[in-house]
């Protein structure tokens, strides 16, 4: 007698404030991800405020009671205007988002979320962060706008190592960091493994060399759900915290990074401005991608931005993108204004295209 699978129960979609039940086979689908992105694991979503204050949405896709996709995304309003977008958009800029779905109910998952978004009436779509080519952009069913690019390297084979890839220029001026900072008893040290206490202190120089660039504001504003997600991550094993300086003192260089199924996201480097640490930026991108890759790395992702230190760091680029659409005549509106008064910004400062808060209509 030939025993039959039962088939699998019909999908259906759950809308919550909270991931519950379901926190571990939302992060095993992100590990099963096409691009697995540390900006959808559970850590780094608990420490957005949009979670701590109730405006987080999860729209879930369930069989039975199990787990086979959702998306995650934050709701407000924009001059009286409904607008959805991806949870922990903004300042903190978490990038190759998209919906996730098991392998093997990609279309069900997919089909079900077009459906929800179909419904969505009078209301902003904004959704930045995306991957080029996401099945969310598919469910959505607008196409999507090119937005920037984010700098890659596959590290599977890298023969001699990581910097014995890079310039001749590269290669030098690391080496005189490393001399130069050498001789002035600066060290290179990694907080997220020394507890928390020591996370702590490279969080507060971290936010003190930041508070030397008027444009890091943004990001600064919101250092308590940065904070938080670095915590998660250090106890995840997902976040590592690299500094330069020297034992008990202010740090002069502090890197972020994250890991997760074995890509390295760099994502930032905060430094001193003096002029003896110029090559501070570059000595901390190389030493996490050389830890990156130490540990078995397939891939190293410098996230959004393609400034040319970036590309010298790295050789390929994916493209992200970002889908914006008015539903209902008072989203139109909202989307109008903010185009207008982006034209008239324009004229008066540069544009910074790697700001997503200046990017998104303004509450």
């Amino acid at each position: 007698m030939v025993n039959h699978a039962a088939p699998p129960d019909p999908a259906h979609l759950v809308e919550v404030r909270d991931l519950g039940p379901w926190r571990a086979a939302w992060d095993g689908l992100v590990l099963r991800a096409p691009l697995p992105t540390p900006f959808l694991r559970t850590w780094w979503l608990d420490a957005q405020s949009a979670v701590q204050d109730g405006s987080a949405l999860f729209v879930l896709v369930l069989s039975g009671e199990e787990l086979i996709g959702g998306q995650a995304l934050q709701v407000d309003r924009v001059l009286g205007a409904r607008r959805i977008q991806m949870l922990g958009q903004g300042p903190l800029a978490p990038d190759h988002l998209d919906l996730l779905a098991a392998p093997g109910r990609e279309a069900e998952v997919v089909e079900l979320l077009a459906a929800w978004w179909r419904a969505r009436r009078r209301t902003l779509v904004d959704l930045d962060g995306l991957a080029a080519g996401t099945r969310l952009v598919t469910a959505v069913g607008t196409p999507a706008l090119a937005r920037e690019t984010a700098p890659h390297l596959r590290t599977d084979d890298l023969g001699d190592g990581y910097l014995a890839t890079r310039s001749a220029n590269l290669r030098r001026a690391v080496r005189r960091a490393r001399r130069d900072f050498g001789r002035e008893g600066l060290v290179l040290t990694r907080a997220d493994q020394g507890g928390a206490s020591a996370v702590d202190r490279a969080l507060t120089g971290f936010a003190a060399l930041h508070s030397l660039r008027p444009d890091r504001a943004p990001l600064l504003s919101r250092m308590p759900e940065l904070a938080r997600a670095v915590h998660g991550g250090v106890a995840a094993g997902e976040a590592r915290v690299h500094v330069l300086g020297r034992p008990g003192e202010a740090p002069v260089a502090v890197a972020l990074a994250w890991w997760c199924a074995r890509r390295l996201s760099t994502y930032q480097v905060a430094r001193s401005l003096a002029r003896e640490h110029a090559h501070a930026g570059t000595l901390m991108m190389v030493e996490m991608i050389e830890h990156g890759v130490a540990d078995g790395a397939r891939e190293v992702d410098l996230l959004r931005g393609d400034a040319d230190y970036k590309l010298r760091l790295a050789d390929e680029q994916r493209d992200l993108v970002l889908v914006r659409t008015g539903r209902g005549a008072l989203p139109r509106a909202v989307l109008a204004a903010h185009a207008a008064r982006g034209r008239l910004a324009a004229g008066r400062r540069p544009f910074t295209g790697s700001s997503p808060e200046d990017s998104s209509p303004r509450p």
